[in-house]
């Protein structure tokens, strides 16, 4: 186990110091490193500037450089951490319902995440919750603690206010998982196991994240969120940024052959994101 660590440790030290060097900053990252200098000097989301992003990481953001300065560096520090949890997390995850050791999904996770700039972007953060989330549930399942539940649904807030899309995602998968598992992992009192499974966790989600909708509502103005959240990502932003989704993506991204794997890795995970967990916990629950 120790020297499983080392690999781990090792190998994400290596590729992080890589990227690094030779990792430009990128638009993305720009507007994160802006958007939480703009947090810093008290502008709010929405209202004080514009932004089609849930604000989770600004703030995050405006945390670290409170403490270590307004550095891009602090910053990509910081992600390069979140990354090397998630490289650990997926690593735990499928010991845990494979009962098999392995090492070389997390270091994938570490070639895959740093060759694509996600630094300072909220991206690795909502995946690093999304695999804790993903843990909870696996200690629901085991325990039948409906605080887990109650965790979890406030987990899925914090997801949410990262990023909204990951947050719907994670949302509509448990709502599936658990009609699954009570259906044909969990046989007994199922439809009432269906109601108690998606009602705790979806009372504590509604009412975790109440207070987070009108805080913005109210400070930012409905308008406002409405159009920058919602109105312009589905009506306006589709029309004038077309993305290649197939194989052709080897000839048009500039990362080289493993940016394009990259790319075609994604697509694939966006496809299969909404049914992660009904993919995986069938593994060991039976």
């Amino acid at each position: 186990m120790k020297k499983d660590i080392f690999i781990l440790i090792a190998s994400f030290i290596a590729i992080f110091i890589l990227s690094l060097f030779i990792t430009p900053v990128s638009y993305d990252e720009g507007l994160a490193f802006m958007g939480a200098k703009s947090v810093l000097i008290g502008l709010t989301p929405y209202k004080d500037f514009w932004t089609i992003y849930a604000p989770g990481q600004y703030y995050l953001n405006a945390g670290i450089m409170s403490i270590f300065g307004d550095y891009i560096i602090a910053l990509r520090i910081f992600t390069g951490i979140s990354i090397f949890i998630i490289g650990y997390l997926i690593n735990r995850i499928l010991m845990e319902f494979t009962d098999k050791k392995v090492i070389f999904p997390g270091i994938i996770s570490f070639v895959l995440l740093f060759s694509v700039n996600f630094f300072g972007r909220a991206i690795p953060s909502a995946i690093l919750l999304i695999l804790i989330l993903i843990l909870i549930i696996s200690n629901y399942i085991k325990s039948k603690n409906s605080k887990m539940l109650i965790i979890a649904g406030i987990l899925t807030t914090v997801i949410t206010v990262f990023r909204q899309d990951f947050g719907a995602y994670s949302a509509i998968s448990l709502f599936l998982f658990f009609i699954y598992y009570s259906l044909f992992i969990d046989k007994n009192e199922k439809y009432k196991a269906i109601t108690k499974n998606i009602g705790i966790y979806f009372a504590s989600y509604l009412i975790s994240i109440a207070p987070v909708i009108f805080h913005f509502i109210y400070y930012s103005g409905l308008d406002n969120v409405y159009n920058q959240l919602f109105y312009f990502p589905f009506n306006v932003f589709p029309n004038y940024r077309k993305i290649d989704l197939g194989f052709d993506a080897i000839f048009h991204l500039k990362f080289g052959i493993i940016g394009a794997l990259t790319f075609i890795y994604l697509n694939i995970i966006s496809g299969i994101r909404l049914f992660y967990f009904i993919s995986i916990f069938p593994i060991k629950l039976n």
